[in-house]
């Protein structure tokens, strides 16, 4: 469990993926994230994280916009991010229930929103349609990048 004095993050792919591949966020994200390390804060996400990153990555290697040693140490870097990832039934339930109450056309995001709100953890997305889609209703939702 993580300590309850720290702040805590939730960061979904969009966040991570500019931590570790040049990106447009990428100076953004980084600063964003040494900020957040400065402040002590801990990061959490559903497992899915780091299968949707994989994903991604492997999806540039494919289209040859990655080599296959940019997609492994990309993978490695943000597979070695201090992230406490959580996975358990209980998740799966409430990802659902959110998903279907913000009309969500999927689960995914909901996975990230489902862990933050049980946890009481800022959740923070580049994903500007999601943020959009929620944010009235949950202000602890954030958009990296947004003024």
């Amino acid at each position: 469990m993580p300590n309850s004095t720290m702040p805590l993050i939730c960061v979904d792919s969009s966040v991570v993926l500019p931590l570790v591949i040049e990106h447009p966020l990428s100076d953004v994200a980084l600063n964003q994230w040494q900020g957040w390390k400065t402040e002590n804060c801990r990061f959490v996400a559903p497992t899915l994280l780091h299968y949707e990153i994989t994903n991604v990555l492997h999806r540039y290697c494919v289209a040859g916009l990655f080599s296959q040693i940019t997609t492994y140490t990309s993978l490695q870097a943000a597979l070695v991010l201090q992230i406490m990832l959580y996975d358990d039934n209980a998740l799966h339930y409430s990802a659902r229930n959110i998903a279907l109450t913000h009309k969500l056309p999927a689960t995914y995001d909901a996975y990230y929103l489902a862990l933050s709100e049980r946890l009481g953890a800022e959740f923070w997305t580049a994903d500007r349609r999601l943020f959009n889609r929620v944010h009235e209703e949950l202000p602890w939702v954030h958009c990296l990048g947004a003024s």
